[in-house]
């Protein structure tokens, strides 16, 4: 863990050797929105690489002077990335992430880290410090369940079963259900993301989830991992 912290940090200093110039300063909420320098939580510096005028560092910082985020932009067009223009160059999709971003959960401790290739996301992680294992949610390899999608959505159709006295009231809806598929290809963690609007519902998605059967584990590297998962259960009367 703390070699890959390590690493990041490292890989970020050298990257900081390429930069010709800052292009400005920006001053952001805790929600990464922009704000003024009074009422700021982390500030982000722009800087553009001397061998690529199309490429540019972002990084922010704690206030404490610590990384909060960083990672790369692609900037499709031939105007200087600035504070004024930043918003709209990326509302315009002109601002395109590359190579990996990485987020702290707080100063030294890795939260996220996506990976991009030509914009695409390719690879995604988030760092759980109770498991001390990474939780992905894009992978090399993502899990499969056995005999595909359709198989899937077969299983569920047959595990539902809807509760009568929620049939009377003419109920229906759709739930999303988040869970972890485990290096064995496990579900497990299950728990709701968005309710339907019925408690009894939604109860009944978390025990129709929970009755998966294991799934070919998700690879990275070759290697079995944690995967994030979420999936919708919709319930309605015919």
């Amino acid at each position: 863990m703390k070699r890959l912290i390590l690493f990041l940090l490292l890989n970020s200093i050298f990257q900081l050797a390429s930069f010709a110039q800052t292009t400005d300063t920006i001053y952001v909420d805790e929600n990464f929105k922009i704000t003024s320098k009074y009422a700021y939580a982390y500030y982000r510096i722009l800087q553009q690489y001397s061998n690529n005028n199309q490429l540019y560092l972002q990084t922010d910082y704690y206030k404490t002077g610590e990384v909060k985020q960083i990672g790369t932009y692609i900037l499709k067009s031939n105007k200087v990335l600035t504070g004024k223009n930043y918003n709209k160059l990326k509302n315009q999709n002109k601002l395109t992430p590359d190579s990996i971003w990485t987020m702290y959960y707080e100063p030294g401790m890795l939260g996220t880290v996506n990976e991009y290739k030509a914009g695409k996301l390719i690879l995604s992680y988030w760092m759980d410090y109770n498991l001390n294992d990474k939780i992905y949610i894009t992978t090399d390899k993502m899990p499969i369940f056995p005999g595909g999608p359709n198989a899937l959505k077969a299983h569920i159709s047959r595990a539902i079963q809807y509760p009568m006295n929620t049939a009377a009231m003419k109920e229906s809806g759709r739930a999303y259900v988040s869970f972890w598929i485990n290096k064995k290809g496990e579900v497990e963690n299950v728990h709701l993301a968005r309710s339907c609007g019925s408690r009894i519902l939604d109860l009944e998605a978390l025990r129709v989830v929970s009755t998966i059967p294991n799934f070919l584990p998700g690879i990275v590297d070759g290697m079995p991992v944690i995967v994030s998962y979420t999936i919708p259960i919709t319930f309605s009367l015919q």
